[in-house]
Formats: C-alpha cells, structure tokens, sequence
C-alpha cells in the first residue's frame, strides 16, 4: 500500500483493528458486559480473550476514545500514547 509505505506504516489488515478497538474501548473505561456486546462476544469470551487488558486498566487513567483516534490520525501521537515504534 504505497499511501502506509509514505507514513512508513505497514499494510494492516482491518481485522486487525477489531482488537485495537476493543482494548480501545476498555482503556475508555467500557465495562466487560459493554465491551462484549460491542465485540459480539459473551461476556466470558471476552474476559479470557481480554483479560490482561481489563487487569491494565486504571479507572483515573482512562481517556476519551476520540482522542485516541485523532492521535492515532498523527504519526507521532501513536507511538506516545501506545508505545509503537521509535
């Protein structure tokens, strides 16, 4: 995909991004019942798939799932928020 390869991103498959929003949507501070009904999961199915990202979660750390977005629009605001990259 040569609009990734000029932001130096690779190509990532859209499945790909179901998981980003879903831990997306527990950092916001989604409960487990919201989470997997968003996900078309049960609520079990998403606790053993998840389980890590609900045990990261800190309730004063949560943040607004718009700014998330507008910082992963900019190349820089990503890897500070998630750590990617350089």
């Amino acid at each position: 995909m040569p609009t990734l390869e000029a932001i130096g991103f690779d190509y990532v498959r859209p499945y790909h991004l179901r998981h980003s929003a879903i831990c997306l949507w527990i950092r916001e501070g989604s409960n487990v019942v919201e989470v997997a009904k968003r996900a078309g999961h049960t609520p079990e199915v998403c606790l053993s798939d998840y389980a890590r990202a609900f045990e990261d979660y800190v309730p004063g750390e949560q943040f607004r799932l718009d700014y998330a977005i507008r910082a992963a629009r900019d190349h820089s605001g990503v890897r500070k928020m998630f750590g990617a990259g350089p």
